[in-house]
């Protein structure tokens, strides 16, 4: 039941100095982030997950985040060095475009394994709701994810996006409805297993 807004993260769960480590069994619920702006230096994203096994976060709204211009990228959710983790029954939408990279709804950076995104609404997002980053070299791996049950409206870039080819991700992508007049997806999602993924004609009957 955390409100944020106007902060360079309202969450950030992250290792200071280049630190290691893991921290496990969390679960984050009822989040209201919204409009996150922070200092000139950043407002990367609303939300930071790093280095989390066995992790939850449901019921939350993430709104409007990244929310100035940063040189590094603006996302809804960062994502980065996760073990079995999930979000689900939430809402990732509008993050803004302030010509910055990436502005998704939420950025698989990398060194990830089992991310699973099910039953939310991913929608109006100035580039794709989701992107998966292989950017790091062959070590930068994102293996094993899911996206599932979600429902994808008019987000400017596709649903999902692939950016980089320096490692294959894998996983599945499975019973999502989506409006999208961009695509449901862009890159090279070949090493994918899709099914029962249903476009829309229409957005009079979509609704969150």
């Amino acid at each position: 039941n955390i409100t944020g807004t106007h902060n360079l993260d309202s969450v950030s769960i992250d290792w200071c100095n280049s630190g290691t480590g893991n921290i496990a069994n969390v679960t984050l619920n009822h989040l209201n982030l919204h409009n996150d702006n922070g200092p000139s230096s950043g407002c990367d994203e609303g939300i930071r997950l790093t280095n989390i096994t066995n992790g939850t976060v449901l019921n939350s709204i993430f709104n409007g985040e990244g929310a100035c211009y940063s040189s590094t990228g603006t996302t809804g959710i960062y994502s980065a060095g996760l073990s079995n983790v999930t979000v689900v029954n939430s809402i990732l939408e509008n993050t803004p475009n302030t010509g910055s990279p990436d502005q998704t709804g939420m950025d698989f950076e990398g060194f990830s394994d089992q991310v699973h995104i099910r039953d939310s609404y991913i929608a109006g997002n100035a580039a794709s709701g989701i992107e998966i980053l292989t950017i790091h070299g062959s070590g930068g791996y994102n293996t094993n994810h899911e996206i599932a049950g979600n429902l994808f409206v008019n987000n400017g870039g596709s649903s999902i996006e692939r950016i980089g080819s320096d490692a294959t991700p894998t996983g599945t992508i499975h019973d999502n409805l989506y409006y999208e007049p961009t695509g449901f997806t862009r890159g090279d999602l070949s090493s994918f297993t899709f099914t029962n993924n249903l476009s829309l004609s229409s957005l009079s009957t979509l609704y969150n």
